[in-house]
């Protein structure tokens, strides 16, 4: 007969699934770890963080504050109750809980990024900058952080100062992390009109994985503005394939570029 499995067994199990990127097992391991042992802050923490990971909002938060009445001092946790929050759209609860997560550790990076998101979303663009700068100076490689203050001054129509945070971004990023802002950097360009600088960019995002259908698309869009159909052909070939609606926009667009060039007909 089989020997039940112990809540520590379980947890144990639930730890290696979650590393292993097996999040519904994982959770379901934490689960029978609580059964025996409700009060098992490593199951209830990690319940968390799998529940975040399958996008099980609402089950993620319970998880989380009914961990942080077990271990108040976990600045982590704090953070990840602060993500939910906002991603629930309630930004100013998530605030609160993320000053908590600021008192325990001021130098966490991710804490004044999403703060930073916070006072964008509730309008309040100065302190949102400063948050979001806040993190860069914590840490000047935060991807996410470059790229959510760049998107933020794309938004307010200040495409320079939007270029400026890209470029500083790529200088203190490693280079294969670099294909989100090489991305974003592209886009700008292509709306300043500086046509070469956008197409190494997103042709430099796209290299590095980054193959979204709207970078392709913009791309193609750029190659038909250096007068580049066939460059253009190979991003309407990519996008056809991946079956993107992108794909008739550019299509269409070749079509009138071929259109013009061969004039009238007569």
């Amino acid at each position: 007969m089989k020997t039940p499995e112990s809540y520590e067994e379980a947890t144990r199990r639930g730890c290696d699934l979650l590393n292993r990127g097996e999040y519904q097992q994982a959770a379901d391991a934490f689960r029978a770890a609580l059964e025996q042992s409700p009060r098992n802050d490593v199951a209830l923490g990690n319940l968390g963080i799998a529940l975040m990971k399958l996008g099980q909002r609402g089950a993620a938060a319970r998880a989380i504050s009914e961990y942080l009445k077990l271990q108040p001092g976990d600045a982590a946790a704090w953070v990840r109750w602060g993500i939910l929050l906002r991603a629930n759209g309630q930004p100013a609860d998530a605030r609160k809980v993320l000053g908590r997560a600021l008192l325990l550790d001021k130098r966490h990076a991710t804490a004044w990024k999403e703060l930073g998101l916070c006072y964008l979303e509730e309008g309040r663009s100065e302190e949102g900058c400063e948050a979001l700068q806040r993190a860069l100076t914590i840490k000047p490689d935060y991807v996410a952080a470059c790229c959510a203050l760049a998107r933020h001054y794309e938004e307010a129509d200040q495409p320079g100062p939007a270029i400026q945070v890209c470029t500083n971004g790529l200088h203190k990023t490693p280079t294969e992390h670099r294909g989100p802002i090489y991305g974003l950097l592209g886009m700008l360009y292509a709306q300043t009109g500086e046509l070469d600088l956008a197409r190494i960019s997103l042709e430099e995002a796209i290299a590095q994985g980054e193959a979204a259908p709207a970078l392709l698309f913009e791309l193609g869009r750029v190659n038909l503005r250096l007068d580049q159909p066939e460059a253009a052909q190979r991003q309407w070939i990519a996008l056809d394939s991946m079956g993107s609606e992108y794909a008739v926009r550019l299509h269409r667009l070749i079509d009138q570029v071929a259109a013009k060039a061969h004039g009238p007909s007569q």
